[in-house]
């Protein structure tokens, strides 16, 4: 099997192959905390960026509302 038809076929078992192998090297030269943080960042910006797609749009707005209520309960 080619790697184009392995990437046609199963991009999820690539992308996460190569996030996890850059993760591992990035905590090897960083550290585990300061990986951890970094992936945690990515995380929730991908969280965020997928409610913002437009199939996506509407719940952005409720989530951000909702985010921006409990601010100001403090």
């Amino acid at each position: 099997m080619r790697w184009k038809d392995l990437l046609q076929t199963r991009p999820g078992i690539i992308i996460g192959i190569a996030a996890g192998l850059f993760l591992g090297l990035l905590y090897l030269i960083v550290g585990f905390w300061k990986m951890f943080v970094f992936a945690m960042i990515v995380a929730f910006c991908s969280f965020i960026g997928h409610l913002m797609d437009p199939a996506g749009s509407n719940a952005a707005a409720k989530w951000l509302d909702w985010l921006e209520n409990r601010r100001r309960r403090f």
